[in-house]
């Protein structure tokens, strides 16, 4: 037991370090990605494969600790739960970041079965709030 708390402390480490590490990339696609996130030093840019690597099988805490609280909880059709997230997330087949990306787990017996990703930008209505505030 405790070789996979070691373990799986370990895939977390290299997950949040993958996380924040896009500076490897020269594309020239992220020019106006980094231009976007400058002013946001924290934020946290997610990568499919490890977001994939790092969640498949593991439990609800496991999870959270990892994604923090989701935005959204639902229950499927099938009876598993449904875990919503908005964060940034890298297409790598693009190297386009985008920004307001909804990644949805879905726990089967209280395990992620799966990992669904939505890739879309900040909607224009939610961009003009934030400017008239």
């Amino acid at each position: 037991m405790q070789l996979t708390g070691t373990l799986f402390s370990a895939c977390l480490i290299l997950l949040l370090g993958s996380c924040k590490q896009r500076s490897g990339f020269s594309s020239a696609s992220f020019t106006k990605a980094d231009e976007q996130f400058s002013s946001k030093q924290s934020v946290r840019v997610y990568n499919q494969r490890n977001l994939e690597l790092f969640t498949l099988g593991r439990n609800k805490y496991e999870v959270e600790k990892l994604m923090g609280p989701p935005n959204g909880r639902n229950l499927s059709k099938n009876g598993s739960y449904l875990w919503d997230y908005r964060r940034p997330v890298l297409n790598e087949d693009s190297q386009e970041i985008y920004d307001w990306s909804l990644v949805t787990f879905e726990f089967s017996q209280g395990i992620c079965s799966s990992v669904r990703i939505t890739y879309e930008h900040t909607p224009i209505q939610l961009l003009e709030e934030t400017v008239e505030r």
